[in-house]
């Protein structure tokens, strides 16, 4: 039988690192870091380069920033996933000082918890995190090089001051030359490199949003946990029914990953707060 559940937008951004969606959050931190970069673009090249150098790697951070709250926001949507994360990994403990900060609402806090205890910092990493606990591997070993490559000129710029090592030219991927001298030479970053990176997050957030929004939605379809709600063009949610669960529906849907092609839509196969 099927009830009317008062709309609280509000208790769902509590399922979100300062209650953004991370892809919403991320897509935010692009368009502030890509503003920078053009604005100073036709600037002296000097400057326009070092601007650039340090968008990059901001946009880095900003994604492994994502890759993180991404994997929190997952965990508090639908915490039963950890029956199989913790499956695949012993480390999943939390000291008991950590459960007490959030004892008020721990039920939909635990991924904030457990995702600072990983390292999401490579796409080998966070492969591995998203495949133990929902079967997902984002990145594709075409991408992974990719993500490689951006890092070690991020890793270069943070702690060599851009200047080639030896370990930077090892570290070189099969098939890539560079004529940059080992501790001489320094790597150029300009607004296009810039831009080639953020096309390369930007494609791998929405990928990564999708997938996890596909993988939660099967899960939660075979449990039969199912809402509906429909969104006005503010935003605003409007109506939602459930047939379960009706005190306090958690929705999974597009709209909160940040999803622009899941907004104002009527979206099914809702989460139902775990029992």
């Amino acid at each position: 039988m099927q009830q009317s559940v008062k709309p609280d937008f509000a208790t769902w951004t509590e399922f979100f690192v300062g209650g953004v969606p991370p892809l919403t959050s991320f897509g935010l931190d692009v368009l502030d870091l890509r503003t920078l970069v053009i604005s100073t673009s036709e600037q002296q090249i000097g400057h326009a380069r070092k601007v650039a150098e340090l968008a990059l790697i901001g946009i880095t951070a900003q994604f492994e920033a994502f890759c993180k709250n991404q994997f929190a926001a997952v965990v508090n949507i639908h915490p039963a996933l950890l029956q199989r994360f913790s499956a695949s990994r012993s480390d999943t403990t939390i000291p008991l000082e950590d459960l007490l900060a959030v004892l008020d609402g721990i039920t939909y806090r635990l991924g904030f918890l457990l995702s600072e205890k990983y390292d999401f910092g490579s796409a080998r990493t966070v492969n591995n995190l998203y495949l133990d606990l929902m079967g997902v591997t984002p990145f594709s070993s075409d991408e992974i090089q990719a993500y490689d490559m951006f890092l070690s000129v991020r890793n270069m710029l943070v702690h060599h001051g851009g200047v080639y090592t030896i370990r930077n030219m090892r570290a070189q991927p099969a098939g890539h030359t560079t004529t940059g001298r080992v501790h001489l030479d320094s790597i150029i970053v300009g607004p296009e490199y810039f831009e080639e990176s953020v096309r390369f997050f930007e494609s791998m957030a929405s990928k990564i949003a999708v997938s996890c929004h596909t993988a939660l939605t099967d899960v939660l379809g075979k449990q039969k946990h199912r809402y509906r709600i429909t969104l006005d063009r503010s935003n605003k949610c409007i109506d939602r029914t459930a047939n379960r669960c009706a005190q306090h529906p958690r929705p999974v849907c597009g709209f909160l990953f940040g999803l622009s092609e899941f907004r104002f839509a009527e979206i099914s196969k809702w989460s139902g707060w775990p029992t």
